[in-house]
This record gives structure tokens, C-alpha cells and sequence, in this order.
């Protein structure tokens, strides 16, 4: 049994159609990501499973049972804002406690309960600080206790890290995937990152316009992506529309704006018929000889050239290739260096495996 299913859910908000008939379970334990842009309906979504927002159709269940009408205090949900929503004149102690009365679960377990969820999130001794006297990582950990503090049969988070420096970030990320682990509770996360939702998720929904593109695991939605959008989304850069030319032991021939690709995938196409081809940058050879191996290659010329550390991000002109002109490519330091010099202007060749190639029906 799912622990939040979602059937058919739709909403609107005036001429603005939010969700679309989205169908969505997570398992018991779950930590599932609504991942996507801006307006794509992903926080509509997780209001709705919070019972801050009604569905114009359709119905929501948690643990088995229908709440699509249930006010939010009398679902078991534990819920953390990007604000936080952190009372500046209460205590922590005082702050997690909210949680309990809030659902009429005050009781003399209180301080026990207090203290237990405090301990989780390794704050034991900060009863009496007050917000103020906390960094934004303790912070975030008293928003996270109060909300797991009553034993809730979910935890949404809204964003709940986009307000935190890189390092802080990437602290609070270990936090909440240790702890949701730990206590085995299921988890709904919204996020606009793509490396947050990979990080953190055991599958990710990628949202569009108000519906779920994919539903995978992060090494499926990574790796291999259903639609051009997903793709796009998740950073395969080198984006081609091609038709099918014919087979070659058992690998699709394709014509990419005058380039023929060699790709491997299991999707049902024939000759003419059209597609989405995606190649991720990092999977793409740039050497300064043409390699002995593959034997598919194309020479061209360094556009451009960025350097972000571990790795650069390289523009490279194909002469002459229709509209797929342009390759984007990413070289980690130690590939740099066996590649060679690759500044602007440089001569160069391009070559990737077709298992580095994803086709996607048109």
C-alpha cells in the first residue's frame, strides 16, 4: 500500500491549469522529489497532499485512507517551509513543542517528546536558545524536529534549503537524508536543483506544465530521459533532432542535421521516423589527433572555452554539420591535461560512444 497516493489530481487557478490529472504513488519509507522549474506545479502539488490547497478534481490518500477533503491539522503530516516559520519569541524547546499542541498532543510526554526530536537532530542542550542565537543549519534542524516530533506518517518539504550558502547546503542535504532515513518516514521534497533531487531521492518526478514528465530513479531520470524536456532539464546540453535511416547491428542509424549518429535504444522506431537525440557533455572525447578509436568522429574548432574548477565546459563548432553546428562538452582537470591545450581557436576532435547517445520518440 501506498503511504500518499495521488489519482488524477487537477487544479486551476482561473485560466491557469496547475496540475493536470497527475496520478502519483510513493512507498511507505519513500523519499520522493518534485522536481522542476518555476510554475510547473510542483508546490501546488505538495499543497494539495498537505491539505493547504483543494484539488479541482480528483482524490488524496494517506496510509489507505482518503483525505482529500481532511483539514490539514487532522493529517498526520509533518511539514518544513523555506521559510522555516520559526516563532522569534519562543524557545526551541518551545518551537518543537508547537507542533504537538498545534494537534492537540500536548501531554506530560511533552518534554520527553521535545527532547527526543531535538536529540535526532543532534540539538540536545539547545532547549533554551532562542531562533535568534542559532545558525542557519541549527535552525534548520529545530524546523525538522518540530516537524517529526508528533511521529508523522509523512514529511513535505517545500524548498526548505534554497535560502542556505553552497556549504551549508550541502551539510543540510547529508542532514535531512540521514534523518528521513533513520526514522524510515516517508518524505515529499520539492526543489528546483537538479543535484539536490539527485542527491537526496530514491525516485524523482520531473514536473512540465502541470504534469509528470518522468518518474525514475535519479540514475534513470539522469541517464537515461524519456522526453526532450526532461533532457533538457536535467543537462543534456547537446540536444538534435534527427530521422532514422536505417540499422546497423542492431543500433539505429540517424541523420542529425547531416551528421549520422549510431545510437543504441530500445524504443520501437523505423526508418523515417523522426526523434529527440541527447548526449550528456561529460560523455563527449575531445582530443587534438583524431582517436584510433571509435571509429566515429568529427573535427572542429573550440568556440569557447569555461573553467569551474574540477571541470571546463568547452563550445566546440562542427563546420558544416546542418543545424547540429554546435557540441558542448565538459573535460574534468585530469582529462584536460591528457587532452592538451583547448583554448579558443584550437582544431580539435569530437567523438562520444553511441551508448552515450539517448533517443527519445519525437
Amino acid at each position: 500500500m501506498a503511504a500518499v497516493s495521488l489519482r488524477r489530481v487537477s487544479k486551476r487557478f482561473g485560466a491557469v491549469e496547475a496540475l493536470r490529472e497527475v496520478s502519483l504513488d510513493i512507498g511507505s519509507g519513500e523519499f520522493v522529489t518534485l522536481l522542476g522549474p518555476s510554475g510547473c506545479g510542483k508546490s501546488t502539488t505538495l499543497r494539495i497532499i498537505a491539505g493547504l490547497t483543494m484539488p479541482d478534481d480528483g482524490s488524496v490518500w494517506i496510509e489507505g485512507s482518503e483525505v482529500t477533503r481532511v483539514p490539514t491539522y487532522r493529517r498526520r503530516i509533518g511539514m518544513v517551509f523555506q521559510n522555516l516559520a520559526l516563532f522569534p519569541h519562543l524557545t526551541v524547546a518551545e518551537n518543537v513543542a508547537f507542533g504537538l499542541r498545534m494537534r492537540h498532543m500536548a501531554t506530560s510526554r511533552e518534554p520527553e517528546m521535545v527532547t527526543s526530536a531535538l536529540e535526532m537532530v543532534r540539538l540536545a542542550g539547545f532547549e533554551q536558545r532562542y531562533p535568534s542565537q542559532l545558525s542557519g543549519g541549527q535552525q534548520q534542524r529545530v524546523a525538522l524536529a518540530r516537524a517529526v516530533v508528533f511521529n508523522p506518517d509523512v514529511i513535505l518539504l517545500d524548498e526548505p534549503l534554497a535560502a542556505l550558502d553552497r556549504n551549508l547546503c550541502e551539510a543540510m542535504q547529508q542532514e535531512i537524508r540521514d534523518l528521513t532515513r533513520r526514522i524510515g518516514i516517508t518524505a515529499v521534497f520539492v526543489t528546483h536543483d537538479q543535484e539536490e533531487a539527485l542527491i537526496l531521492s530514491d525516485r524523482i518526478a520531473v514536473m512540465n506544465q502541470g504534469v509528470i514528465e518522468q518518474l525514475g530513479t535519479p540514475t534513470e531520470i539522469f541517464d537515461a530521459p524519456c522526453t526532450r524536456y526532461v533532457a533538457d532539464f536535467m543537462g543534456a546540453t547537446n540536444l538534435f533532432e534527427a530521422r532514422v535511416k536505417g540499422m546497423n547491428e542492431g543500433r539505429l542509424m540517424l541523420d542529425a542535421g547531416g551528421i549520422t549518429v549510431t545510437a543504441s535504444t530500445t524504443l520501437d522506431l523505423s526508418v523515417g521516423d523522426r526523434a529527440h537525440l541527447a548526449i550528456r557533455p561529460e560523455r563527449i572525447e575531445l582530443t587534438l589527433d583524431k582517436p584510433a578509436a571509435p571509429a566515429f568522429a568529427l573535427e572542429g574548432v573550440v568556440e569557447s572555452a569555461l573553467y569551474h574548477g574540477t571541470i571546463s565546459t568547452y563550445r566546440v563548432r562542427l563546420p558544416d554539420a546542418g543545424n547540429a553546428t554546435l557540441v558542448i562538452c565538459q573535460i574534468n582537470r585530469e582529462r584536460k591535461v591528457a587532452s592538451g591545450s583547448l583554448e579558443p581557436g584550437t582544431q580539435v576532435w569530437v567523438s562520444w560512444a553511441p551508448e552515450s547517445v539517448y533517443v527519445m520518440a519525437k
